[in-house]
């Protein structure tokens, strides 16, 4: 194994670029913390995962995500993607847009927690879904829905990302009513168990985590 004990992955537009402004200060305290690392920022929609399960597979043990929700789930599902997912430890330097998951676990202090190793187990949630005739599957952490928070973030892939978290939570909740406004509940079949329903509905969402969209607190 590599001497290099500790993966840094990087989204360097999370937050509207604010994580890469803040990478000397993150460096710094890793380096603080008594940690050997390197760093590699990602360069598209997809990369993290790629990153992440390459460095499992070779013998990572600490991954730490940098950015926000989408990059913390992109580096979960390498990790995930590895057979040697079960040795290795997930962290998480958030500085995304909304960033629920970290808000859901109640981290605050987040290199405090770099410095005393502290961990917590966690479910995790598997989607099979098809898209545009190619099946995938995906895991998720926080958490995964159907119907109108699809049509959310589908508005959401759409704006730019360059305007600081303040500017961007303020283009997503206008991107959000405007998703709101044009959309129409669709026929949806529920099976939990052995009980089935069928109805036609605006939202489904399951919850593994509390927060959604950043401070909404859905599921608490």
């Amino acid at each position: 194994m590599q001497t290099t004990t500790v993966k840094v992955i990087l989204n360097p537009v999370a937050g509207g670029g604010s994580i890469s402004r803040r990478w000397p200060e993150i460096s710094s305290q890793l380096v603080k913390a008594g940690l050997l690392f390197d760093c590699e920022f990602t360069r598209y929609v997809g990369h993290a995962i790629e990153i992440s399960k390459l460095a499992s597979d070779i013998g990572y043990r600490y991954i730490i995500a940098a950015g926000g929700d989408g990059t913390v789930n992109e580096v979960a599902n390498g990790i995930l993607e590895s057979p040697n997912s079960n040795k290795v430890i997930l962290g998480v330097v958030s500085s995304g847009t909304a960033s629920s998951f970290v808000r859901s676990l109640g981290i605050v202090q987040e290199y405090l927690l770099l410095e005393n190793r502290k961990t917590v187990l966690i479910d995790v949630g598997a989607v099979d879904c098809w898209n545009r005739g190619r099946h995938v599957k995906r895991f998720f952490i926080n958490e995964t829905s159907v119907g109108f928070g699809a049509a959310i973030v589908n508005a959401w892939s759409r704006l730019p990302n360059l305007f600081g978290r303040t500017l961007n939570q303020r283009f997503r909740t206008i991107a959000g009513y405007g998703a709101l406004v044009t959309h129409r509940n669709r026929l949806m079949k529920l099976q939990i168990g052995n009980r089935h329903e069928d109805f036609r509905g605006c939202y489904v969402v399951l919850a593994n985590g509390q927060y959604f969209a950043g401070q909404m607190w859905i599921a608490p």
